[in-house]
């Protein structure tokens, strides 16, 4: 599982966790981002982390879209 993070190395362990149900997952930073489009590519400003599908999917949060998360690498 992987995900994209700006503040820290590629190959950086992250653990992921959603609060409102405990469930974690450990991602391999393998990008930077996330980002949004606005004429040419910004941070995006109130996202700090994009996660694969599969991560999102072990998270329970594929319906969602969006999650609240915790970050600990």
């Amino acid at each position: 599982m992987t995900g994209a993070l700006h503040n820290v190395e590629f190959d950086t362990l992250v653990t992921v966790t959603r609060p409102d149900t405990g469930a974690s997952v450990v991602i391999r930073i393998n990008d930077r981002g996330p980002y949004e489009w606005r004429g040419a590519w910004y941070r995006h400003p109130t996202r700090c982390i994009d996660l694969s599908e599969a991560a999102m999917r072990a998270l329970g949060g594929i319906e969602m879209g969006i999650l609240s998360v915790t970050i600990e690498y």
